[in-house]
């Protein structure tokens, strides 16, 4: 099958998303951010680190070192500058700069965050100077500076020296968690040369944190050993490797032997009540000579999911087919430690890169709940640039890092440098991705060597290229996919649950039909549907048209739709069936059904129509030859007659929204002219309230809300002479209803390919709150004759992408991949909307049988499982989408949220604690951030699995009002609103501060969710 690739960038407001591709090739991006010294030979860049957060405002902050700043202190006396986050990103200018004092010092030649080591609830910074003398040439000095709620002190609060000529301590530093479980941050401190009783063996320091701050005296030191072993090159938190509740730490050094000679090794050392161990727990090496393993080691997160902290090794001279081509390595942990063999490796395949001289954890950059990891090969040559140095990040997964980089970047400058430090930068705007900072120190930009840091945003990715699931009629002729639909949630289990229809399905007669339902789950869909039948005659075409009919009876599970246009062959009345959900699963009997007159062929399209009269109660449309009818639905189900017919139209399709942001549903029917018709209490309007042009114009599709506006948007189509298919065009809603001039227009890039034949609306693939669009082009030729081809189009603040973000193509002649396009939902509960697409001539065993495929959102990822629900307030069962709440206004949000998260990719020292925090609004009332809730906090204990948060809200949450400060009294709460709501969920943890904000999948954010009845 082949498939578009999702675009190499996206931007939003100017900035530059890292966008993660199935390929390590270099990508040519452009940085959200950078910062230069604009000084000659000041080297910024040269070490770059996350410094948590230190002004508590809930937004990661980053330091970067310039190791050679020359200031009023001499000549290199180093200086390291902090960049603090915000909503829109990290500042432009230093919050914070401090330089070294002394001439020669290199302050700032290592910057790390310390974490909270006096447990006020800040983040505090570490800097290393390792050649600064104080009564010691080169002795070395590393400084704590602590954070506050106006930033960092303007001074050091604490330092330390190595009282040791040439030992350099303060060559490397880093925060060790919380070794000792006392609730303060420790600290790690290098001296790689220092001497006792073997030359240049090198030390490594633990000083303990307290309510009074970093301990003056070390409670901790361990040596190499060995002459010239350069013990504590590197060292780093790892985390809890073994899930015992304390950190634990890992320690390089790079020139160790051990049967060979400079082959390098890493050390990690378990935590406990009484502090570090004194001997190491774990070693590594390669056992090969000169290949320097240890030069850069890292806490790697938990890369894949099991609750365990993970480390990260770089080895940048190691050979793998090229010389000094350079590794890095994965160890996982376990209940039992680091296991002893790497269960990744990854070099560079190219000649003296060095990869691996730097490494580091990511974070989460795409939201699936696994840790990526990040490899700098400094001396990496790309475009004929050398020396110019590239930096790679690998996905993690349930299996670990992946086999290939998923992104990299250059500096597009020969001996630039690129990627010499880099470092997980936390979450700097606040939008629930991790972030990544790579510096470049040797980078030109005015200043010769002046040095360059540039931050790169995360963000989600779009969906799989490849089917994540697919099935198969495994009949002759059966024509399976020729519909396909979101079910909903039929189980209330909080997985999309999808209908696929095979209207040519032979059972008891020839061409009888069926329909089956395949329920979502954490793995994605089922293999196992239910199965539902129609009439038992011939030809027939159940399933011709399905739908989810949203909860029509109030019982809090979706219910499904089925039309069956050719009931009585004969006569052609055709049919509509309704089949009822539960917390059993979907009834296989019809609980309704509707037989059309003659000639009127019922059921020739149905859909669900939101809620037309604001009842609380889901409405459906059944479409016939010419008219669309409205049922609505009750506490007894579907009324036996219609409150609504449209007049006599060419029309079929009757898809639904709310255009005007009312609150209650319309209805779109198209014809020569398509035409809207309000919702109210009342039901439908009799008037027509919105016209489109006249001429061509035949089917009207509900798009969602594509700019997140909080009004549906609504796409015609243009079936005229399929030049290059159908046009298509887009018409956004306004609090006066939808706009009379399209603001998109799309014809497809191949003639006669039916492009626009099949269109629905996606939900949000990407997780940026924007509704997307998917659109089908069935009889499009790629390398294969009328293989077909299905296009997914992004939403945006400006409203549709230009051109398709994702395409896939059929893969086997005539399938007609594309015939039938449609949303899927949520199938695997992971946050991101799922697409689903049928090829009704796909033949596998059997001729002509068909085929249905879901696509899964992020990448099919699936590591990050959040299973949304809105339920009622006590409890019993869920409520739909514009489903109502109890007479008070309250009702519980429900989600899952992985432990590992906060716990092992960047753990606060502090104990791990998240909670669920939401807002709510009524319907187009923008959220603003005021009036949020928050549950209880939950200790996120070591381990993997999830935690259910289960929180009561209310629909009018409290806020405080000061009359005294002139504020109005909030107005009372009127009932019938429709209202929405988001949610996040918010950590202790300064590198992960807090999930993006989400809401329930079938509609966008920006949607109506509930009404207060």
């Amino acid at each position: 099958m082949k498939s578009k690739r999702w675009p190499d960038r996206l931007r939003i407001d100017g900035l530059a998303f890292l966008t993660l591709v199935s390929s390590a090739a270099s990508q040519e991006l452009v940085p959200a951010w950078s910062a230069e010294s604009d000084e000659i030979d000041a080297r910024l860049g040269g070490s770059v680190a996350s410094a948590g957060d230190v002004n508590g405002d809930g937004y990661s902050d980053v330091i970067v070192g310039a190791a050679n700043h020359d200031g009023a202190g001499g000549s290199n006396e180093g200086r390291a500058r902090l960049y603090l986050g915000s909503e829109s990103g990290l500042a432009t200018t230093p919050g914070w700069s401090f330089e070294g004092g002394s001439a020669g010092a290199r302050f700032g030649r290592s910057v790390s965050t310390a974490g909270d080591v006096n447990g006020d609830g800040y983040s505090d910074v570490l800097v290393g100077a390792p050649l600064a003398s104080n009564g010691e040439t080169h002795e070395g000095r590393a400084f704590l500076f602590l954070g506050s709620g106006s930033g960092l002190a303007l001074a050091p609060s604490w330092t330390i020296e190595s009282d040791q000529a040439e030992a350099q301590l303060g060559f490397s530093v880093s925060a060790a968690g919380d070794v000792n479980g006392d609730g303060y941050g420790d600290v790690l401190v290098s001296a790689p040369y220092f001497a006792a009783g073997e030359a240049r063996e090198g030390r490594a320091f633990l000083h303990l944190g307290s309510p009074a701050g970093l301990s003056a005296s070390a409670a901790w030191t361990a040596e190499g050993d060995q002459v010239e072993a350069w013990f504590g090159y590197s060292l780093s938190r790892a985390g809890d490797v073994n899930g015992d509740g304390f950190d634990d730490v890992i320690v390089g050094a790079r020139r160790f032997d051990n049967g060979e000679l400079d082959e390098g090794a890493a050390f990690a050392y378990l935590g406990s009540a009484a502090g570090l161990a004194t001997s190491a727990a774990w070693m590594a090496e390669t056992n090969q000579p000169g290949s320097e393993f240890g030069h850069g080691v890292a806490n790697a997160g938990d890369v894949n999911g099991d609750g365990y902290a993970d480390v990260l090794v770089g080895a940048p001279l190691f050979d793998d087919g090229e010389l000094n081509e350079g590794a890095a390595f994965v160890y996982l942990g376990s209940a039992a430690g680091l296991v002893t063999t790497p269960v990744w490796t990854a070099g560079t395949n190219q000649a003296e890169a060095q990869g691996g001289s730097s490494v580091a954890c990511a974070g989460d950059v795409n939201g699936d709940g696994f840790a990526e990891v990040l490899l700098g090969a400094r001396f990496h040559e790309d475009d004929a640039f050398t020396s110019e140095g590239r930096a790679l990040l690998y996905l993690g997964s349930s299996s670990g890092p992946g086999a290939s980089a998923a992104w990299s970047a250059d500096a597009d400058q020969a001996g630039a440098l690129f990627g010499y430090a880099l470092a997980g930068a936390g979450d700097t705007n606040g939008d629930g991705y991790g972030d990544v900072l790579v510096g470049a120190p040797l980078f030109d930009a005015g200043q010769t060597n002046e040095g360059r840091a540039q931050l790169y945003l995360g963000a989600a990715r779009g969906p799989v290229t490849v089917a994540s699931w697919f099935v198969e009629s495994n009949q002759n002729g059966a024509s399976m996919g020729r519909s396909v639909a979101p079910a909903g949630d039929v189980n209330g289990d909080g997985y999309g649950d999808v209908i696929v229809g095979v209207p040519s399905y032979d059972d008891a007669h020839t061409d009888q039909g069926r329909a089956f339902v395949y329920p979502g789950s954490p793995a994605g869909l089922s293999s196992v549907p239910w199965t539902l039948e129609g009439d038992e005659d011939f030809g027939v075409d159940f399933a011709a048209f399905v739908s989810s009919a949203g909860d029509v009876n109030g019982d809090g599970y979706d219910d499904v739709l089925v039309g069956e246009p050719s009931y009585n062959a004969n006569g052609l009345e055709g049919a509509a069936y309704l089949f009822l959900g539960a917390a059993g699963g979907l009834s296989t009997q019809a609980a309704w059904s509707k037989i059309g007159d003659k000639g009127e062929s019922l059921g020739l399209g149905v859909a669900c129509a939101g809620d037309v009269n604001g009842d609380g109660f889901a409405d459906v449309l059944v479409g016939s030859v010419g008219r669309a009818f409205v049922f609505q639905g009750s506490p007894s189900g579907l009324g036996v007659t219609h409150s609504w017919a449209s007049p006599y139209v060419n029309a079929a399709r009757v898809p639904v929204g709310d255009v005007n942001g009312d609150g209650f549903s319309d209805v779109f029917v198209g014809g020569d002219e398509p035409k809207v018709y309000h919702g109210s209490p009342a039901g439908l309007a009799v008037g027509v309230d919105w016209t489109g042009p006249h001429g061509t114009f035949y089917p009207v599709i509900k798009a969602g809300d594509v700019n997140g506006d909080g009004y549906g948007d609504v796409l015609t189509q243009e079936s005229g002479p399929p030049t290059f298919g159908q046009k298509l065009f887009l018409f956004l809603g306004s609090e006066s209803g939808l706009a009379t001039t399209s603001v998109w227009e799309s014809e497809g890039d191949q003639a006669n390919s039916s492009f626009g034949a099949a269109t629905a609306a996606a939900g949000d693939v990407d997780g940026d709150g924007h509704g997307d669009l998917i659109v089908g082009a069935q009889r499009y030729d790629g390398s294969l004759t009328d293989e077909g081809r299905a296009y997914l189009f992004l939403g945006s603040p400006q409203g549709l992408g230009t051109s398709a973000a994702w395409s896939v193509l059929g893969g086997q002649a005539s399938s007609q991949f594309g015939y039938s396009v449609s949303s899927a939902g949520d199938v695997n509960g992971d946050g991101y909307a799922d697409l689903l697409v049928g090829a009704p001539n796909y033949t596998a065993g059997q001729l002509r049988e068909g085929r249905a495929s879901v696509f899964l959102g992020n990448d099919g990822r699936g590591g990050l499982v959040r299973a949304l629900q809105q339920r009622r307030k006590d409890d019993y069962a869920p409520i739909a989408l514009l489903g109502t709440t109890t007479g008070d206004g309250v009702f519980r949000i429900r989600c899952q949220f992985p432990r590992s998260l906060a716990t092992v990719s960047w753990a606060s020292p502090t104990v791990a604690r998240a909670f669920l925090e939401w807002e709510t609004e009524p319907l187009g009332v923008p959220f603003d951030g005021l009036g949020l809730e928050r549950g209880d906090a939950q200790v996120l204990l070591p381990g993997g699995g999830r935690l259910t948060f289960d929180e009561r809200a209310r629909t009018e949450p409290f806020r405080f009002v000061s009359a005294a400060l002139g504020q109005p009294p909030f107005p009372a709460p009127v009932r019938g609103v429709l209202y929405r709501w988001r949610a996040r969920v918010v950590t202790n943890n300064p590198f992960f501060p807090r999930t993006a904000w989400f809401g329930m999948a079938g509609n966008n954010i920006s949607e109506g969710k509930l009404r207060r009845p």
